[in-house]
């Protein structure tokens, strides 16, 4: 691909012929003049729902289920080797820098941020220049890994190791010093070849002054270390102009590493707040909100569309390789596939290291539902078998993008039933990402995990034996598990991480540690948004037996007005066995006020009608058919009582039975 392929082009918010056009028109025909609800989406195609909801976070690693020798993966003798470099001449190693963290010698919190925001702000200073070569933070995190390097200053011989393994000859360190209102920040450029210092620079401003300044004067240092002219490096001018706005994007990019999806975006939205031009603040703020968020995504109207919108309506002010990275954003939610997908491997091949397209392109092999026409039959374009592959890369590469094993966790979830196990698959793009995910299934696959990932037809998967489909399922559930426990190690803090796990036990039938490890999750705190966690809690008290603390807490959900029928079922289980708990405990005049929220099923059916829902009216088996039958005992035992109750008695013959209402 050309630079001109590369460059960004001239971007316009929303046009009448993009892709709010063509939702708009999928809308009003399926809405048939009937007032959709604040987030009720026409003809949501079920099978298409689930891979999307990974988008903010692409990644999945993988191709065994376990290693020879038992292990999980990644297996040991698969661990990329080692890349020593030879070392080139003094001139070119001036022009490639190795950027490390600096000190914060007076501990002064104010000034923590520095210790990774000091080298962020010269790497973005550094980076404008096409002669010079910027180790990313990224390869030097898994270099540093991969040497088992541990303290932040290096010495000599481990500077040496780290200098071969990243191509990055020029060791750049300082200090920051925070006394009498002032702020110093020292330092200096190191050969990491003879040891010899090639410069020292100091700069010092007012404490709560604006810093970039400061480092822009460092910049202009180490480009005479360099052997190029003096320049004034602007760092704000490719971010922005607000050192407020930047520490918030700093602390939200901290976040987005935790999983802390909520808190990241309230941080970038007080960039883009503070700074209204700030562009990667703005693609940020879409990447965190629309993460795991299922009503953000299918909705094209939705702040998340709005802001890529922004971002890439700002993309103009950064250099050609940034703005091409917020292009490919776009495209994507534009509904434009293909074109992003070839825009990431055109900017992977010009730089294999960049971590944040890698992560981009894994979530296309994750969400894309586009069929490979040009084989018979259709196959899936994305493969979970590539974001396998991605994501172990990212993994090495960069411990701290913890989560990355949510995608993990979803390629392994699906191809253990949760959520119904199935993925959809449609021959053409939309006019957005959104009504590309609307659209018409094609073909459903069933992902079953052999020695790789395999996308089987659907039809010939129903077809195979019960034993053999729940053998499949449970193999990658127990591999998909494999990978949580690794999660619970790296980030045991991240309620994500407890709510993945908890959602392999489920598969595995473990119900007991299901439901501990959702409770963990909640009381960390769940900012993911794809699965309503209190309904959760609701399935597993059910499922593990506890029907009395279901129940009450049911009934605590009505009086409050907060137990609602769910966007998604399948997601969103609160509605479904909180109407169970309260028919299983006896609570049937919470269980008709439960049933009159709802609202009315329509041709003059009784309200109770909705209950059935639990049972299996034409939505497909809501419960599992033990629960229905302790249901059904319930009620049998109580008949008189829920006969007594004016809005349930109409439905009594089909609870029992399995009759019409009266």
């Amino acid at each position: 691909m050309s630079t001109s392929d590369i460059a960004l082009d001239t971007w316009g918010l929303v046009q009448p012929d993009g892709f709010v056009k063509g939702l708009m028109g999928d809308v009003a025909a399926a809405a048939a003049g009937r007032r959709l609800g604040p987030l009720e989406l026409p003809t949501i195609n079920r099978t298409l729902a689930f891979p999307l909801l990974a988008l903010g976070m692409a990644l999945p690693v993988v191709a065994r289920a376990q290693c020879p020798d038992g292990t999980p993966p990644p297996c040991a003798g698969e661990r990329r080797a080692a890349t020593r470099r030879a070392p080139p001449g003094p001139a070119a190693r001036a022009r490639t820098f190795l950027l490390l963290p600096f000190r914060n010698v007076t501990r002064g919190e104010p000034q923590d941020w520095l210790s990774e925001g000091a080298p962020l702000m010269l790497a973005d200073a550094l980076g404008q220049f096409r002669e010079l070569a910027v180790v990313s933070d990224e390869r030097l995190l898994a270099a540093r890994r991969r040497l088992g390097l541990t303290a932040d200053a290096p010495d000599a011989t481990q500077l040496r190791r780290l200098a071969e393994e990243t191509g990055g000859w020029t060791a750049v360190s300082g200090n920051v010093f925070a006394t009498g209102g002032r702020l110093r920040v020292t330092a200096q450029a190191l050969d990491a070849v003879t040891g010899n210092v090639l410069v020292r620079a100091e700069v010092e401003a007012a404490a709560d002054a604006d810093v970039r300044p400061a480092f822009d004067q460092l910049a202009v240092r180490l480009l005479e270390v360099a052997g190029l002219p003096t320049s004034t490096s602007d760092v704000a001018a490719v971010t922005t102009r607000s050192l407020d706005a930047y520490r918030a994007y700093v602390r939200g990019m901290t976040l987005t590493r935790q999983s802390a999806y909520g808190r990241a975006e309230e941080a970038f939205r007080e960039a883009v707040r503070l700074d209204s031009t700030f562009a990667y603040a703005w693609a940020r703020l879409a990447l965190a909100r629309g993460a795991w968020n299922l009503a953000e995504l299918l909705n094209p109207m939705s702040p998340t569309y709005g802001a890529i919108e922004r971002a890439a309506a700002l993309s103009s002010r950064l250099p050609p390789r940034q703005a091409a990275s917020l292009r490919l954003m776009a495209w994507f939610f534009r509904g434009r596939l293909t074109a992003a997908r070839d825009l990431a491997d055109s900017l992977l091949r010009a730089d294999p290291e960049d971590l944040d397209v890698r992560e981009f392109r894994a979530g296309f092999e994750m969400l894309d539902p586009v069929l490979d026409t040009t084989v018979s039959p259709p196959r899936l374009r994305g493969s979970f078998n590539r974001v396998v592959s991605e994501a172990r890369s990212l993994l090495d590469r960069d411990p701290g993008r913890r989560y990355v094993y949510a995608p993990i966790g979803y390629a392994y979830a699906t191809a253990g039933g949760l959520w119904g196990g199935v993925v959809g698959g449609v021959r053409r793009e939309a006019g957005s990402f959104a009504a590309v995910m609307m659209g018409s299934t094609e073909a459903e696959f069933v992902p079953v995990l052999r020695d790789s990932f395999e996308m089987m037809p659907r039809a010939a998967f129903d077809s195979l034996p019960e034993a053999e489909r729940a053998r499949l399922r449970r193999r990658a559930a127990e591999a998909g598990m494999q990978w949580m426990e690794r999660w619970l190690v790296a980030g045991p803090g991240d309620a994500d991480a407890h709510l993945w796990t908890s959602r392999m036990a489920e598969l595995l039938g473990d119900f007991p540690r299901a439901l501990r490890e959702t409770e963990l999750a909640d009381s960390l705190g769940v900012e993911s948004q794809m699965e309503n966690v209190t309904g959760r809690r609701l399935m597993l008290l059910v499922r593990t037996g506890r029907v009395a603390a279901a129940g009450a807490l049911a009934d605590s959900l009505v009086a409050a007005g907060a137990l609602r029928r769910p966007f998604l079922a399948v997601v969103d289980r609160g509605w479904h066995y909180g109407a169970a708990a309260l028919l299983l405990t006896g609570r049937f005049s919470r269980a008709a006020a439960l049933a009159a929220a709802a609202g009315s099923p329509g041709r003059g059916a009784p309200a109770c009608r909705r209950l059935l829902e639990v049972f299996d009216v034409g939505l497909g088996r809501s419960l599992p058919a033990g629960v229905i039958g302790a249901i059904r005992d319930s009620v049998a035992a109580h008949a008189q009582a829920f006969d007594a109750e004016p809005g349930l008695a109409p439905c009594l013959p089909a609870v029992l039975e399995g009759q019409p209402p009266r």
